[in-house]
């Protein structure tokens, strides 16, 4: 039977458990030499008020019967439960059971069966825990039985449910959906360390969270990323666990869904948040050329200035960012030239009056 230490699920075992039974032997231990005390009173005090659902005694409706039964049914499993771990007798928790089972208005008659039925047994009264297991899982198959909704279901229906990502799930929440519906599966009693070791196990249980978190319901772009990021943390760590550098818990998908996809949905959020609170910032759209006007436009003074404007600043914030990157890319060419300097003219013959740069003029020497 499928251990649940929570007790909220029906057909599996909440009380036959390592530690009630560790609890129960100390308390008998201690009850034996120092007697009984205030707590175990107070505890089997509990158990003899307890109060079934009116819906119990339903009659031939079924479905009412099983409503009433998982109404009580938590209270029931947790007073027997601290009954044991307070070292209480069986056979006076049994009797307590009877008392609240057979009381006028509050009681139950298939409680009261299945527990007369119960001190009959001495073969499991011999081991209470394991009995008080028994009279429970009873008392799910006789108010389950035929009941949609109720009835025991196979070990694999929870795990082949797991088929997508619930709008309002977390990415934590959906990986240990994945996890513990792949023990139940298995149905062995593997620790959640360990199981990791197991490739197979591991790849199975990666795979379905990769393929649930793809199938977002309500943010199919959110689960694309989220699957090719799931995918991505789980081959990574593989790797670094077969080359000795990594640890086998880095592979579980709790691991990878807490330390890294929360974090990467949180980073997008944040994106997200800052380009709806300034959306100066974000890179602008392209624009479409402006076409001229058809004969059936309307006329310019007719059009959505608002319109108009945001197009003209859009454009001359491309032209902006076109020029700043021109700049950037492109380094100024400097010409360097060298200066002219005008070699001297050849002497002339016959030079004017007051030629100075052929020194013929007044008081200079003629050449020859």
């Amino acid at each position: 039977m499928i251990k649940n230490r929570s007790g909220d699920k029906w057909h599996s075992n909440s009380i036959y458990l390592k530690e009630i039974l560790t609890q129960w032997i100390e308390a008998r231990t201690l009850q034996r030499t120092k007697g009984k005390s205030k707590d175990s009173t107070t505890a089997l005090n509990t158990l003899e008020n307890l109060k079934f659902h009116s819906d119990l005694r339903a009659g031939d409706d079924t479905t009412k019967m099983a409503e009433g039964w998982e109404t009580v049914r938590l209270t029931f499993i947790r007073a027997i439960t601290n009954a044991l771990t307070h070292g209480c007798n069986w056979m006076e928790i049994l009797a307590c059971l009877h008392v609240c089972s057979r009381a006028l208005k509050t009681g139950q008659q298939r409680v009261r069966s299945i527990v007369v039925t119960a001190t009959k047994d001495t073969s499991l009264c011999c081991s209470p825990v394991l009995h008080a297991m028994v009279i429970v899982a009873k008392l799910d198959s006789s108010s389950s039985l035929g009941v949609p909704g109720y009835s025991r279901e196979t070990p694999s229906a929870a795990w082949e449910a797991c088929v997508s990502r619930l709008p309002g799930e977390d990415a934590l929440t959906l990986a240990n959906h994945v996890f513990d519906s792949y023990l139940q599966k298995i149905g062995d009693d593997i620790h959640h360390r360990t199981i990791w070791s197991n490739e197979q196990y591991a790849s199975e249980i990666n795979t379905r969270t990769a393929n649930c978190l793809g199938n977002d319901v309500s943010d199919p772009a959110r689960g694309r990323a989220n699957h090719h990021q799931f995918t991505l943390r789980w081959h990574k760590a593989q790797q670094r666990i077969r080359s000795g550098g990594g640890k086998v818990q880095e592979m579980s998908n709790t691991y990878i869904a807490s330390h890294h996809i929360q974090t990467f949905e949180l980073a997008n959020d944040a994106v997200n948040v800052f380009n709806a609170q300034h959306p100066s910032s974000s890179t602008p759209k392209r624009v479409a050329a402006v076409q001229p006007p058809s004969s059936t436009s309307p006329a310019p003074s007719q059009r959505d200035d608002g319109d108009l404007h945001k197009i003209v600043a859009a454009l001359s914030k491309q032209m902006s960012t076109l020029q700043t990157s021109t700049k950037k890319t492109l380094t100024p060419t400097v010409a360097v030239t060298t200066p002219h300097i005008p070699s001297a003219p050849a002497p002339q013959r016959g030079g004017g009056k007051g030629d100075r740069s052929t020194n013929t003029g007044r008081g200079g020497r003629r050449q020859p």
